[in-house]
């Protein structure tokens, strides 16, 4: 984007709007979206997975409170 600004006639414009900074790219926001929903989804499958095991016991293999 820079060397556009250099090599455009709208240069000297687009340098006085902004100020004469280096323009500086920025993360799109569907990406940010997507690393938050992948996240989300990999805490959700840990819990599902830790859950599915706990229900996975059998009987012999439960502690309880009850006498034999």
């Amino acid at each position: 984007m820079n060397q556009m600004r250099n090599s455009s006639p709208l240069g000297g414009m687009m340098n006085q709007m902004t100020g004469g900074m280096e323009m500086k790219p920025a993360t799109p926001a569907a990406t940010k979206y997507a690393v938050l929903g992948a996240l989300i989804t990999g805490i959700a499958g840990a819990v599902l997975l830790v859950m599915s095991g706990k229900q996975g016991q059998t009987p012999s293999t439960v502690e309880s409170n009850e006498p034999h």
